[in-house]
């Protein structure tokens, strides 16, 4: 089972964490004047990681 875990591990650290493609992608949309922001998405977003914050703080 260890060796099992050892090989997950290193799959797993050789997955990058950005999505460097899906970056590039919107680097040129800026650069090109094609980027639109969704302001309603983005503070839907917004609250909503706001709202897991606060249920994942701990009781006082």
């Amino acid at each position: 089972m260890s060796a099992r875990l050892r090989e997950l591990d290193a799959t797993i650290a050789n997955v990058p964490v950005v999505d460097s493609a899906r970056v590039n992608e919107i680097k040129q949309a800026i650069a090109d004047g094609r980027f639109k922001v969704n302001a309603d998405r983005v503070a839907d977003s917004l609250i909503e990681n706001v709202r897991q914050m606060l249920n994942a703080r701990p009781a006082t």
